[in-house]
């Protein structure tokens, strides 16, 4: 059994951020493929291109906040982890302690 590192974050995040890029960028497409489109007649190709334009940039928006908040959440728990002190060893118990019952 192999146990994980606590700094490992794991497939979950990284899939999750590389859906929100790949669903933005597809968004971003297809509201350059309708604004190439659009003329006077099909004016309703622009409400649609101006629709997925603007909500493909937000998820970019979403996509690049989440990645910064992943990272500062790797540099956190770093910084958590190198903050603690050298591990000391206990001292040895003596016959005398045991005698006593741990009493001083």
């Amino acid at each position: 059994m192999s146990t994980r590192h606590k700094q490992d974050i794991g497939w979950k995040p990284v899939l999750r951020i590389n859906a929100l890029f790949a669903s933005a960028f597809v968004a971003l497409f297809y509201g350059w493929l309708c604004w190439q489109m659009a003329s006077p007649e099909w004016w309703g190709f622009w409400l649609i291109a101006f629709l997925s334009g603007f909500g493909g940039a937000l998820q970019f928006l979403r996509a690049t906040f989440e990645t910064i908040g992943l990272l500062l959440r790797l540099r956190r728990w770093r910084r958590f982890e190198n903050s603690g002190v050298t591990p000391r060893a206990d001292p040895m118990v003596k016959d005398a302690d045991f005698e006593r019952g741990g009493r001083p």
